[in-house]
């Protein structure tokens, strides 16, 4: 039998943001492969069928596996903004490739059902022929009639063989089965623990954000509060330095206007001690000059009045009391210089 297995479009993640849609499988050229074969044996166009629909379903499982590792690699190298819309692109793609490969399955089952009816009908008209066939007929038959009828044996014999490759393609497409069955539970399982493995590693990393949060907050928390007392501290600081200010500027006008105050009780003593020194000095120049002055112009003065009262006794007194009288002169003279000086020192005390 020729088996002639058709290219197909394999379906994979070629970018993360557009995905192509997947092609769907060729049933047109399942027909036309058919129309082709349909003047040979209907069970050859089966087999052809089967191989046609399992090398499909095999393509497109690989393409689904490669869809799968490819989405798994982009997933892990994308960011989270992208990582949705691969996502939901990988599930539009495999919901898809399922589609195809449950089509495809379908079709291969259908295909061995009406292989398994077209050999069940084979047997039955093998087994009616042989059962019509006399024995009687069957010895009287010369080896030119058994050579003859050599073609009549030949079908058993080819039934055996097709049996034999029923058989042999059962096995390997089961076990093709088996295996892609292993593999996208594997392939899924795989997914699974990556995607589980990645929501843990993003969860730890949440844990870790939220506790740094916390962290955090608890400093700035610390900080605000170690600012504030600070800034209340300073407030008082202030305050206390605004008061000592202020007492020390009272203080000093305090001081100054003491200091002032002396000054021009400083100023008005030095004035009058100059004035007094000045009136001293003027009360000695006085005290020199009056009685230099009084005594320049009472001296001849005395003199006269002595001589006047001399000329007056002479002629009244006789001349032996001349010497009394001479002494009478004398003191009243002397009291008279007494009296002027006290007149003159209370003349300068006034």
């Amino acid at each position: 039998d020729q088996r002639k297995a058709l290219p197909l479009k394999s379906c994979s993640l070629t970018k993360p943001g557009s995905l192509p849609n997947p092609p769907r499988p060729r049933s047109v050229s399942v027909v036309s492969t058919t129309s082709q074969l349909s003047s040979r044996n209907p069970k050859d166009v089966l087999r052809h069928r089967i191989f046609h629909l399992s090398e499909m379903l095999r393509v497109e499982k690989a393409n689904r596996d490669d869809n799968t590792s490819c989405y798994v690699e982009l997933v892990g190298k994308a960011d989270r903004e992208k990582a949705p819309s691969i996502r939901q692109a990988f599930e539009r793609i495999n919901q898809r490739s399922s589609a195809n490969i449950a089509q495809l399955e379908q079709r291969l089952q259908d295909s061995w059902a009406q292989l398994k009816k077209l050999e069940q009908r084979i047997f039955t008209s093998q087994d009616s022929s042989s059962s019509s066939a006399t024995p009687a007929q069957q010895q009287l038959t010369t080896p030119r009639n058994s050579m003859s009828h050599q073609p009549s044996f030949s079908i058993p014999r080819n039934r055996t063989t097709e049996t034999c490759i029923v058989e042999e393609l059962l096995p390997s497409i089961s076990e093709s089965k088996e295996n892609r069955s292993a593999q996208e539970a594997s392939s899924k399982q795989i997914l699974e623990e990556e995607i589980k493995q990645r929501v843990q590693e993003l969860k730890a990393q949440l844990l870790d954000l939220r506790e740094d949060h916390k962290v955090l907050e608890d400093e700035w928390h610390k900080l605000d509060e170690s600012w504030k007392a600070d800034k209340q501290q300073m407030m008082e600081l202030l305050q206390e330095e605004k008061k000592r200010y202020y007492h020390l500027e009272v203080q000093v006008n305090d001081v100054i206007q003491i200091n002032l105050n002396e000054i021009t009780n400083l100023k008005h003593d030095l004035a009058c001690t100059e004035e007094k020194m000045v009136y001293q000095s003027y009360e000695r120049v006085g005290l020199t000059w009056v009685p230099t002055i009084f005594y320049s112009s009472w001296h001849p003065l005395s003199t006269l009045l002595l001589q006047n009262v001399l000329e007056l006794h002479w002629a009244v007194l006789p001349p032996s009391s001349i010497y009394v009288h001479q002494i009478f002169l004398c003191t009243t003279s002397a009291h008279l210089g007494v009296s002027l000086s006290l007149l003159l020192y209370e003349h300068c005390a006034i």
